[in-house]
């Protein structure tokens, strides 16, 4: 992924989680809420993009 110098901190913060929850070997992603309300919508196709290409399930926990 690129990273733009746009890219807010809570885009990094939620695309960061879910990259540790894939590389520590979970292959269904609980995201917590709070991560998802505070992301902007590219950051959030990125995090569907990154999903899909591990043939991991995301999951949304509020």
């Amino acid at each position: 992924m690129k990273i733009h110098l746009s890219m807010s901190m809570n885009d990094q913060m939620l695309i960061d989680y879910v990259r540790r929850m894939i590389n520590t070997g979970a292959r269904k992603v609980f995201v917590p809420m709070y991560l998802v309300n505070n992301a902007s919508h590219e950051a959030l196709a990125e995090v569907r993009r990154i999903c899909q290409f591990n043939r991991v399930e995301m999951e949304i926990r509020g």
